[in-house]
This record gives C-alpha cells, structure tokens and sequence, in this order.
C-alpha cells in the first residue's frame, strides 16, 4: 500500500510538472510572438513595455514620449498618430545631437531590439527601483534641456541683433522723446522668433 501511494504521488507530481510545462511553453509562445506578426497597437504596447522594463520613462511634459538619460547622454522614442509604434530613436549628447549610427550603436537601444526581437528576456526590475529611476530621469531631463544662463544668453544675442536692425533701418517713430517699433519692425521680431 505504501508502494501505491509513493507511486500515485510520483504520476502526480510528475503529471502536473507536465501540465506547468505545457503552460509555460504556451505562454512563451504567445511573448514569443514575431513581432513582424503583431497589429499595430500590439506593436507599440510591446515598445512601450520594453522602453519601461529596461529604464525608459515617461516623460511628464509629453506622455507618448520616453526617454533614457545615462550621463550627459539623452535618447528619447516618442509615439504619434504619425508614428503609433514609435518614432525612430532620437538623442542628444553633451547638447549635440546624435547621429542614427551614434543612437543604434548604445548599449540600451541594442538591448531593446534584442528584446524586441525575442533574442533576450525582460529584465525584472522591483517597482520602487522603476519609480525612483524614473523620477530622477525625469529631473535630470528637465536639467539638461533648459539650461537658464543659456536661454537668457541666446534670448540677449537675438534681443542685440534685432535692437541693431531696427536702429540700422530706422523700423520706429519717435514720439514725446520715445520709440515705438512700426510695423516693419514687428514683422522683423516675428520673423527672428
């Protein structure tokens, strides 16, 4: 009798190892799916997910934008009705803009592709860590796109420029000792803006 019961519990564990296998290798059929093979919106919702699974944010400005900051390094893919499975990888460097070459040869968009293609697993990471991360990206972001001394830098250079043409043209009336720009004036401004 004990002979049976050992030997139903063995057909029993192994008969559910069996099931589990069938499970999960249906269901890694299904994340295995071709990608080429997906709709549109399965498409992006896989982008996004790995944009989010391997440190990519959500931007707070624009929500079908995700960026990645790794020092001074800034990549973004942003999702549109032009591009609902995303736009190419677009990023910044030290304030200079990288090249396609420059963008696919970065470790993190190689990572996604890979992902993307089914030749790597998800990395699993805890979601406080995945908060945290996106947080300081997001700061970080902010920081590097709007340096204040340089906008006033650039906002002064094209306040002098424009200030010299009106002067060298005389685009202003005087009026009780001061001057209003006319009209030429305005559309110069408008133009330079």
């Amino acid at each position: 009798m004990n002979e049976q019961k050992l030997i139903e519990g063995v057909e029993k564990e192994f008969s559910e190892d069996f099931v589990d296998a069938d499970v999960k290798e249906e269901k890694e059929k299904i994340e295995e799916k071709k990608y080429k093979d997906m709709t549109k919106e399965e498409q992006r919702e896989r982008n996004i997910d790995i944009l989010l699974g391997i440190g990519f944010s959500r931007s707070k400005k624009n929500q079908n934008q995700f960026i990645y900051i790794e020092g001074e390094t800034l990549i973004g893919k942003t999702f549109d009705e032009k591009n609902p499975v995303g736009s190419q990888f677009w990023g910044f460097k030290d304030k200079n803009k990288l090249t396609n070459g420059d963008i696919t040869e970065l470790p993190i968009i190689k990572t996604f592709y890979a992902i993307r293609d089914g030749k790597e697993k998800m990395p699993e990471r805890p979601k406080e860590m995945a908060k945290r991360e996106e947080k300081e990206q997001e700061q970080r972001a902010t920081a590097m796109m709007i340096k204040p001394n340089a906008v006033i830098q650039d906002a002064q250079k094209k306040a002098d420029t424009l200030y010299s043409v009106v002067e060298k043209q005389h685009l202003y009336q005087e009026i009780k000792g001061k001057k209003y720009l006319q009209l030429e004036a305005w559309q110069t401004l408008g133009k330079f803006c």
